[in-house]
């Protein structure tokens, strides 16, 4: 409902804090928390994914990614952005 919405928000505002300032795992410990509470969220998964990436946590991002191009194929370039 509008709380986890408003919950997942902030944890992804806060996560992108984190990567700002480089602390890759704080993001990915905020976008984890994120995804729990609503799993299906794409921008929460793609998200975590780039966390991961930058965490050095690739495999975990390759298969975010996969899930995702898997829910919305018709957005891959979205989700592959910034990847190379």
């Amino acid at each position: 409902g509008l709380v986890y919405g408003k919950a997942i928000a902030l944890l992804n505002a806060k996560a992108q804090e984190r990567l700002n300032q480089g602390d890759a795992a704080g993001a990915v410990h905020r976008l984890e928390a994120a995804l729990e509470l609503n799993g299906e969220k794409p921008s929460t998964m793609r998200n975590l994914a780039v966390a991961y990436q930058s965490n050095a946590q690739y495999a975990k991002a390759v298969d975010l990614y996969r899930k995702l191009l898997d829910k919305a194929p018709g957005q891959a370039a979205l989700f592959w952005q910034g990847i190379g």
